[in-house]
């Protein structure tokens, strides 16, 4: 997860570059990066709900955002965990 948010937020970056809109972007991203509850709402809806000014933020800071704050310190855990276990 934590590589693919990273991904996510360099793709939506280059898009917004090439000069597609948000929408557009959502439904790339969407494509390329399908997320677990994808089926219950799509990256497109969901982005509808959040506020214009923060929904290009969501997808490329934000993801970096978690990534560095949630994913990662996370990954440490586990790693450390499983050793333990060794």
């Amino acid at each position: 997860r934590a590589e693919e948010s990273e991904k996510v937020a360099s793709y939506a970056k280059d898009l917004a570059k090439d000069g597609k809109s948000i929408g557009e972007i959502a439904k790339l991203v969407e494509a390329r990066f399908p997320y677990e509850l994808n089926f219950q709402k799509p990256l497109s809806e969901l982005l509808d709900e959040v506020a214009p000014d923060l929904q290009m933020w969501e997808l490329t800071t934000g993801n970096i955002e978690r990534s560095r704050s949630v994913w990662r310190p996370r990954i440490a855990v586990l790693e450390a965990e499983l050793g333990n276990l060794r």
